[in-house]
């Protein structure tokens, strides 16, 4: 991977949801302190992210950079080639910001995160899955954890379109919910390996199956990391 040609903090909203937990922890702090970083050496990022050093060399490689160094040449690279910004309340939260200013901040950068998700959308996915649900006889939603609340949120909302939505709550009921021939089951979750019978997928519907370990998954990489 070319370091001069990519935007490391776009990557790694790309790659957030694949990463591990310990990744992660890595990743939400550089994203929250970008300019910092690139300072850091290993040893400070790791003690900062609360993670070991080799989880940040992991993290550092699997954005696509040979090594630490290279990762912080990425990150100062990213940086300069930022345009200069024509609304200068965009960016990193600073100590001596206003709470006007946070706002406005927060604001930018849920735009952003919104431009990025339209980015990695397909609609041909989209319309499968509309396809799905519609024809569908009884659709199952189901999640692992906090996504379990997006289930029974998607649960509630489509009941409002028809009565053939239904959210599962528990996880083992989930796994032998008897599921006849026109069933669809529509999977949230914010950690694709919390479901890896059903596929490594942010968000995904399955049709066809009698249980989940042997189902015949479509998926759908929806998701973009909001913050």
């Amino acid at each position: 991977m070319e370091q001069s040609s990519i935007n490391v903090f776009e990557r790694i909203s790309a790659e957030y949801y694949n990463l591990t937990t310990a990744e992660k922890k890595a990743a939400d702090y550089v994203l929250s302190h970008q300019r910092k970083t690139q300072d850091m050496s290993i040893t400070e990022l790791a003690a900062a992210s609360g993670v070991a050093e080799a989880t940040v060399s992991r993290f550092c490689r699997r954005l696509g950079c040979k090594g630490y160094n290279a990762f912080r040449l990425a990150i100062a690279n990213s940086i300069a080639q930022r345009p200069e910004q024509s609304n200068p309340l965009s960016g990193e939260v600073l100590d001596d910001d206003s709470f006007s200013d946070v706002c406005k901040k927060l604001y930018t950068a849920n735009i952003s995160a919104m431009t990025q998700t339209l980015e990695l959308v397909r609609p041909e996915d989209y319309i499968r899955a509309a396809d799905l649900l519609e024809q569908a006889d009884k659709v199952l939603c189901m999640g692992q954890g906090g996504s379990m609340i997006i289930a029974m949120e998607a649960a509630h909302l489509f009941s409002t379109a028809s009565g053939k939505f239904f959210a599962v709550t528990d996880s083992h009921m989930q796994m032998i919910a008897p599921a006849p021939r026109g069933t669809v089951a529509l999977s949230s979750t914010l950690n694709a390996c919390a479901m890896p019978a059903l596929g490594d997928a942010v968000f995904l519907i399955s049709s066809g199956w009698s249980s989940p370990s042997d189902s015949r998954t479509r998926s759908i990489s929806c998701a973009s990391r909001s913050r």
